[in-house]
């Protein structure tokens, strides 16, 4: 048997993914609600902000299409290539609308564009049987839930370095 193209040998895993990716959504969702006031005032944390639930609810989704009993593989890869090139183009066509304010990082904006092109890869690969179908949807997700967790910390962490500096010390 082939572990590469077999989605119920992957079963766990993405039941795992999805389940945590939801999770940490809900999370992240209730901490960029505590600060909603300063997100919207602040282009690149609005951008930081769709790309890490975007990131997450695209985990989310990838589990749902795994997880679906008795797929062929040839649709779970069209529907992953689908979903993978939708964002990419998503994702470009706000790179060049984004002009104002401070861009993102580079380094940021490639490793958002690979994990995407990722997805799409591993859709071809399920899809056609050949280079090593899920490994490279693993590859994918695990490099999805990293970017989402790094960019809610650092906006986080932002954010609230806004805030404190916004507080004016309290005198005796």
């Amino acid at each position: 048997m082939d572990y590469a193209y077999d989605a119920e040998a992957w079963h766990d895993l993405y039941l795992f993914l999805g389940a945590a990716a939801a999770a940490l959504m809900g999370l992240v969702f209730i901490a960029m609600s505590l600060h909603l006031t300063t997100i919207i005032g602040n282009v690149l944390a609005r951008a930081q902000s769709r790309g890490a639930l975007g990131m997450l609810f695209c985990i989310v989704v990838v589990s749902i299409f795994v997880l679906i009993p008795h797929q062929p593989t040839w649709l779970l890869g069209g529907e992953l290539m689908l979903y993978g090139g939708g964002y990419l183009v998503y994702i470009g066509r706000n790179i060049l609308r984004t002009r104002r304010g401070t861009p993102p990082p580079p380094v940021l904006v490639l490793a958002t564009l690979g994990s995407y092109l990722l997805l799409f890869v591993a859709g071809l690969s399920i899809a056609i049987h050949q280079a090593g179908g899920f490994y490279w949807l693993a590859a994918a997700s695990l490099a999805l839930v990293t970017l989402a967790v790094f960019i809610s910390w650092h906006l986080m962490v932002a954010l609230a370095e806004r805030e404190l500096e916004n507080v004016s010390p309290v005198r005796a």
